[in-house]
């Protein structure tokens, strides 16, 4: 985890389905008060054909973030 996003395009091709969106996340800083930044969401599906399972990523600000392993139908 932690791929760029065109280091993603690279080794699986494009995606099947793209979404994006914007987050707002709330961290805590050094002196106890709270930053709000927001973060850009990018949910890849890949499918890698058939007798294989999907692949979704998530990724946040372009970095590799999260990855689920889907069944064929896309659960």
């Amino acid at each position: 985890m932690g791929d760029f996003a065109s280091e993603l395009l690279r080794k699986c091709g494009e995606p099947v389905y793209a979404t994006q969106r914007e987050q707002k996340i709330v961290e805590e800083g050094f002196t106890g008060d709270h930053i709000i930044t927001t973060v850009v969401i990018d949910d890849w599906t890949f499918n890698f054909g058939p007798n294989r399972f999907q692949c979704r990523i998530l990724l946040r600000n372009s970095r590799v973030w999260k990855i689920e392993i889907m069944d064929h139908y896309g659960y």
